[in-house]
């Protein structure tokens, strides 16, 4: 089993991926369990992905928001999540499998970026979603999460003629304030309409500490 001493395979006990389970490490995955992680951006992943049959989760770490998806979309709904770290691959393999979503949950190993499906020098893939729908034929996303650690620009721009003709919603965490003001002003281009979401008063008084340990901007968009 793909885990450390310190993670144990637990149900997510409140929020948006209630009853789901995770591999929780108490040491950082207590706001997971108790459904606490990312507040401010919990409603919208319910609003967005109710009326959603496909929604895609890229850089969807160990697969949270994919659960969150599942949850909020009913039976129907299907999420193809897209993860570029090898190891994390791995135990959202895992991940899916407990929850016995493999019907439902296609998990791609890939750096979602603005150039089309390019070697790195490893299996790793570099892929576009203007390449991932058009030409390989898979379907468009009603709804989009996106984390991907200040790439997140790039990751519009390759996505730029799907963006135009299926309008999903959208979901960005961004990390500079560079791109706090490049993101939004792409996505009026074409013709969505952007918000900044604020935090609310639970992580004022507790803020989200970052795993990698770096202290950055760190925000939230939505747009539709």
């Amino acid at each position: 089993m793909l885990c450390s001493p310190n993670e144990k395979w637990r149900r997510i006990k409140f929020g948006i991926a209630k009853k789901c389970w995770f591999l929780i490490s108490r040491k950082s995955h207590l706001r997971i369990e108790f459904g606490l992680f990312e507040l401010s951006l919990a409603k919208y992943v319910c609003a967005f992905s109710r009326n959603a049959n496909i929604a895609y989760d890229i850089g969807a770490e160990m697969g949270y928001y994919s659960l969150a998806f599942l949850r909020c979309m009913g039976g129907s709904g299907k999420v193809y999540a897209f993860e570029a770290n090898k190891e994390r691959v791995l135990k959202f393999s895992e991940l899916v499998k407990r929850n016995n979503a493999e019907e439902r949950i296609k998990v791609f190993e890939a750096y979602v970026t603005n150039e089309e499906d390019l070697d790195l020098g490893s299996s790793l893939k570099k892929i576009s979603l203007d390449s991932f729908v058009y030409k390989q034929g898979n379907p468009a996303p009603n709804v989009i999460k996106m984390d991907i650690e200040g790439e997140e620009l790039k990751a519009l721009q390759g996505a730029e003629k799907m963006l135009r003709e299926y309008r999903p919603k959208l979901m960005i965490e961004i990390h500079s304030r560079d791109l706090a003001i490049q993101c939004p002003a792409y996505l009026e281009k074409l013709g969505y309409k952007v918000r900044t979401i604020k935090q609310g008063w639970f992580n004022k008084l507790f803020p989200e500490a970052r795993f990698d340990g770096r202290n950055e901007y760190n925000g939230y968009l939505v747009a539709e």
